[in-house]
């Protein structure tokens, strides 16, 4: 739960962050609009599952659920992915259980929450084999993390929500909560599990321990003892053999009892760093069989967990196992970032099965200014994965591109426009640089501490960039261990004292260069008075500069104005060279490179700004997406319109103009959701997202080459193409 909360702190910041120049990004929608077009969804494939099942009367079929609301299923074992239109769509709730009646595998349960808690989750239902999903009512806003099917009645269910435990006799027509009101414990449900012997008997994990009802749920009792206080009990699995051995899966390790949960005790052989369990997995026809799925990798006994084995690398997350009954050496995982990864040797090893199959958080989109069909496309929240893509056929396919870069995630991309071969990188930790158009990377600033490989089993590998932007079947098992070499640092020669009476030269004093090693939101290529070019970045800290990024950063005062900064522009055609700056608090503007700044106001102000984008063709036209608001000026800020006919209040997160018809705006909307485009500089606005998997999207960019071609990225759908003229029919399976 952490983990995933921590993700979505940093998404506030995220979408405050802008690609470079002429091709600023754009935002998301969800409706379908008669001014729907032609959209394709491409990629790039692969990231967060949060709940994978295989059906049981067929093992080449299988469904895997989102963190963002979606359900896609494989009909050929995994190899590859579709997501089901209409079916399941909720955008901004989580997906975590998915189950499926083994009597009639047509009838499905989704189990969905809110990270807000004041927002929409529940149980939904499917009778054809998950084409189509309606909400159980009665569970309508319920945040369900937990939901088991009683394993001799299916028409039995038991819940559990942030809130309470819930049961139903009748298949989900209705409902009853059996757990009391106002305890103070009993909320927060992670588990839920069902005793085979005795529909009566629930076990529930929360967030604070393990508790049993032996009555259907008219008293609870506290089984505790054994296992560490406050551990969440993510998971609980019942022995088939012997339902009086359980399973308890918690943020502090894995536990087992032998007498139904009267006492607990620690399973031993995984490592402390590891001990964060998202689910334990008894094997459905080898009992001695267990998996553990940790924050850590994939474990494995073969002796109901006297021993543990790591079978993965420890940077792999899992948060999803199943084995079909009928194919025991087959072992499929849902994971953090590498999607789906696909066992046939019992977890021996792993090979990632994604084709299809997208949830990617996509920051910015750039298509490149000189060469035709080349995209590139960065990465939010991909771990040691790496957060940037490259595309040579206009977003067909992409491919992994990490070599230098590691797995930073890449919130801002700038392109230089005098030399193209160059791409420069923001980053949640400094600056990185491209001098082949993406394929290598080098962080901009003091070099890294080597880092040599030994032999043998230790700590995690520090993160470096892979020899090979090739996934392989060995990088994903158990993880070769590096150790950091020490650097013995020699005394520095004194310099001789000067003669007396010889007096030395004063050097001028120039600026203080610094390294840049904060996250940068946002970049902005700009050209001096004397004809100097520079490269300005925005931060979470302040506003910073360079001519040569080898010597390193200015940082530009900006008295007044509070931090963090989220964007910048500075059109290249402005006679005024004025630096355009996006704030928390409203939009800030500097005529004289940075010596003195001013707030707009009667404008974008207060608010915070999410993006920034001038007219390439008269940089007086200045366009600013907020929180709230889209606005315009005419006259390089000095006055300003707010948005225009058909563009709703919201949350402007993109704003996008195209680089061959400036007449053409495009702004995106993340939060109430929607993708528009204005054909008369931000007059009047249609709607163009009909169709699509997310309702958010984070960036547009329109290609210089190919008129109404337009890349929008997704906050979990990937990146999406747009071309050509309108059409009647949307995306379909």
């Amino acid at each position: 739960m952490m983990r995933y909360c921590r993700v979505l702190a940093c998404v506030a910041i995220i979408g405050l962050s802008t690609a470079a120049a002429a091709t600023a990004p754009a935002a998301s929608g969800d409706e379908r609009s008669s001014s729907a077009r032609s959209w394709n969804v491409t990629g790039p494939y692969g990231g967060s599952v949060r709940s994978l099942r295989i059906a049981p009367d067929d093992p080449q079929k299988i469904f895997v659920g989102s963190a963002d609301g979606q359900i896609y299923r494989s009909r050929d074992g995994g190899r590859s992915w579709s997501r089901a239109i209409p079916g399941f769509n909720r955008p901004g709730l989580v997906l975590d259980k998915v189950i499926i009646d083994p009597g009639d595998p047509n009838v499905m349960y989704a189990a969905v929450w809110s990270t807000d808690r004041d927002k929409a989750g529940g149980v939904f239902k499917s009778k054809d084999g998950g084409d189509t999903w309606h909400e159980l009512s009665e569970m309508k806003n319920e945040s369900v993390r937990a939901i088991a099917l009683d394993p001799n009645d299916s028409k039995i269910l038991v819940a559990g929500s942030l809130k309470a435990v819930f049961r139903t006799t009748d298949a989900g027509d209705s409902w009853e909560r059996i757990s009391p009101k106002g305890h103070a414990d009993l909320l927060n449900f992670h588990s839920i599990a069902i005793d085979p012997r005795d529909t009566n008997v629930i076990f529930a994990g929360t967030t604070h321990l393990p508790w049993k009802t032996t009555d259907g749920g008219k008293t609870w009792f506290s089984i505790k003892e054994g296992i560490l206080d406050d551990s969440d009990i993510f998971s609980i699995a019942i022995m088939e053999d012997n339902p009086e051995r359980v399973f308890a899966s918690a943020c502090s390790g894995i536990y087992f009892t032998e007498d139904a949960g009267t006492k607990w005790s620690k399973i031993q052989g995984i490592p402390f760093s590891s001990r964060r369990t998202h689910l334990i997995y008894p094997h459905p026809t080898r009992p001695e069989v267990v998996f553990a799925g940790t924050t850590q990798g994939l474990w494995r006994s073969l002796d109901t967990g006297k021993t543990w084995q790591l079978m993965t690398t420890k940077t792999l997350v899992v948060n999803a196992i199943d084995i079909h009954p009928d194919d025991p050496d087959r072992v499929l995982l849902g994971t953090d970032e590498h999607g789906v990864l696909i066992s046939r040797d019992l977890g021996k090893s792993f090979v990632e099965s994604n084709a299809g199959y997208i949830h990617r958080h996509i920051l910015t989109v750039l298509p490149d200014m000189a060469q035709a069909d080349r995209v590139y496309a960065t990465v939010f929240h991909d771990g040691i994965a790496g957060g940037f893509f490259i595309s040579n056929d206009g977003g067909r396919t992409w491919r992994q591109s990490i070599r230098g870069l590691g797995g930073r995630d890449v919130f801002s991309l700038l392109q230089q426009p005098d030399s193209p071969s160059v791409l420069i990188a923001g980053t949640n930790y400094g600056v990185y640089r491209s001098k082949d158009r993406g394929e290598t990377w080098a962080f901009v600033g003091k070099p890294a501490k080597k880092v040599v490989p030994r032999k043998g089993a230790g700590d995690d590998p520090p993160a470096r960039a892979p020899r090979s932007t090739r996934r392989t079947r060995a990088s994903l098992q158990a993880p070769t261990t590096y150790q950091l070499v020490s650097v013995v640092k020699t005394s520095a020669k004194k310099k001789p004292a000067p003669a007396k009476g010889k007096k030395t030269a004063k050097k001028p004093v120039g600026p203080k260069l610094v390294t840049l090693e904060e996250q940068v939101n946002g970049f902005a290529s700009y050209v001096d008075a004397a004809g100097g070019k520079w490269i300005l970045a925005a931060t979470n800290r302040g506003i910073y500069r360079s001519q040569d990024l080898d010597k390193g950063w200015e940082l530009i005062p900006t008295p007044g104005l509070l931090a963090p900064f989220t964007c910048l522009s500075s059109g290249l055609t402005d006679p005024d060279r004025t630096i355009y700056l996006g704030t928390m608090k409203g939009l800030a503007y500097s005529r004289d490179f940075g010596a003195t700044w001013q707030k707009v106001h009667r404008g974008p102000d207060e608010f915070p700004v999410k993006s920034i984008a001038q007219d390439p063709r008269d940089a007086q036209v200045v366009y600013v997406g907020s929180r709230g608001y889209f606005y315009k000026s005419e006259d390089g800020a000095r006055s300003w319109k707010k948005r225009g006919g058909g563009l709703p209040a919201g949350d402007i997160t993109i704003v996008a103009v195209d680089p061959v018809n400036s007449d053409t705006v495009y702004a995106g909307d993340y939060l109430g959701g929607g993708i528009y485009r204005s054909t008369n500089r931000g007059e009047d606005w249609e709607r163009l997202d009909a169709g699509l998997p997310s309702a958010r999207v984070w960036t547009l960019a329109a290609d210089p080459f190919e008129a109404g071609r337009v890349y929008a990225g997704s906050y979990s759908g990937g990146v999406y193409v747009m071309k050509g003229a309108p059409v009647a029919a949307t995306l379909t399976e």
